[in-house]
Order: structure tokens, then sequence, then C-alpha cells
């Protein structure tokens, strides 16, 4: 069985050969939606450069930074609450 081509992941994903190419070399000029599309598609059909796609996905996505401020910080509640926005955090 051949690799799937470039060509194939654009049929898969439902969008142009150049949008696909636009997602593989990290254009700012492919929506977000079409970035997750071509993505999914890529996965499903093991396509070689899934791993650039991600990271070019991953990129693409708004940092965001938030601030907690939690007082009393020798209380059991307010540790536990630390803990639990930290946890969210590493799992995002």
């Amino acid at each position: 069985m051949n690799r799937p081509t470039i060509r194939d992941l654009a049929s898969a994903a439902g969008v142009s050969v150049a949008s696909v190419n636009r997602v593989l070399g990290g254009s700012g000029s492919v929506s977000s939606k079409t970035m997750l599309r071509v993505q999914e598609a890529a996965e499903t059909i093991g396509f070689y450069g899934f791993g650039a796609i991600k990271s070019r996905v991953t990129a693409a996505r708004p940092k965001l930074r938030l601030g907690f401020l939690l007082l009393q910080p020798h209380r059991v509640y307010y540790r536990e609450v630390a803990a639990a926005i930290r946890a969210a955090a590493t799992s995002r």
C-alpha cells in the first residue's frame, strides 16, 4: 500500500490541496476549523506529516495566561483549589 499523498489528505479533509499546503507550511491564512479538519483527516488516513500538522495546529492556538489570587494559602480549601487549578492547566 502506498503512503497517502497531499492530494489524498485534501480529499479526506474536504479541502483543496492548496489549503493542505498552507497548513503544512504554517501559513496563517488558514482558519482554525480547516486546520483541525486537516489534522483529523491526517490522523485518520495515516498521513506521514501528521506530527508537523499537529504542531502547526497547536502553534496557531491563542495563547492565554490566567492568574488566580488565592488568599489564605495555609487553609486546606485554598491548597486544594490551587492543586485543582494546576492539574487542569497541566492537562491542557
